[in-house]
């Protein structure tokens, strides 16, 4: 093999094939060693802190876990966080004087496959899913109205529109104004789904579904 000797751009030597090779050569193999865990203060993880909880997901936790045969933390955690998908930006901490938050979560259980994941989440969650079964006939009915009161408003701002003409007066073409602005001004978005949640979404969507809901969303999943 035919080699190009080494160059230099600006006085700075470029690096050659036979210096390439030549390091690659006098290199000395790299060894993993054995991994070490995070900590080593203890051999048993501590229990969950079940009973900071408040009484009612303390309740809901513990009775989850024994018809589910699993660890009281998992429906613990989940509790948690169907709590504060509810209190949404209802609730405001205040760190120190003058400095205010909305209480944002992040809540992660780490469990193998077939640990029952989900039918802990699908207990745990299921209030939150009955709320949005509940509120979905009041949703809808809303959902008309604002739909039926925007397409009268367009029609009677077409008819409006139909009586503009060439030589009005500055009066007659202010009565026409005002008359479409008022009827913009009854036409209403129709109000958001009744949804808290979701577990499977994009970032864009995840940030439109934010928008229409006060910025109050939540992303869950058992899986």
């Amino acid at each position: 093999m035919n080699t190009a000797p080494s160059s230099s751009i600006n006085g700075t030597p470029d690096v050659g094939e036979d210096s390439v090779r030549s390091a690659l050569e006098a290199s000395q193999p790299f060894e993993w060693s054995d991994p070490e865990p995070l900590s080593q203060s203890y051999s048993v993880p501590a229990e969950y802190p079940l009973d900071a909880l408040p009484v009612p997901i303390q309740d809901a936790a513990k009775e989850v876990a024994r018809f589910a045969k699993v660890p009281a933390a998992s429906p613990a955690v989940v509790g948690i966080s169907v709590v504060a998908t509810a209190l949404g930006k209802s609730v405001v901490i205040e760190e120190r004087p003058g400095l205010m938050h909305y209480p944002t979560l992040f809540h992660l259980i780490v469990a193998a496959s077939g640990e029952r994941k989900s039918p802990v989440f699908k207990h745990m969650q299921g209030p939150l899913a009955q709320w949005e079964i509940d509120r979905e006939p009041e949703w809808k009915e809303a959902k008309q109205k604002a739909e039926a009161a925007s397409v009268t408003s367009r029609k009677m701002i077409g008819m409006l529109e139909k009586k503009i003409k060439p030589g009005m007066t500055d009066s007659e073409r202010d009565a026409i104004e005002r008359q479409i602005a008022a009827e913009h001004g009854r036409m209403v978005a129709p109000p958001p789904a009744p949804r808290l949640s979701t577990s499977d979404i994009t970032e864009e969507r995840l940030f439109q579904l934010m928008h229409e809901r006060g910025g109050a969303f939540a992303v869950m999943s058992g899986e």
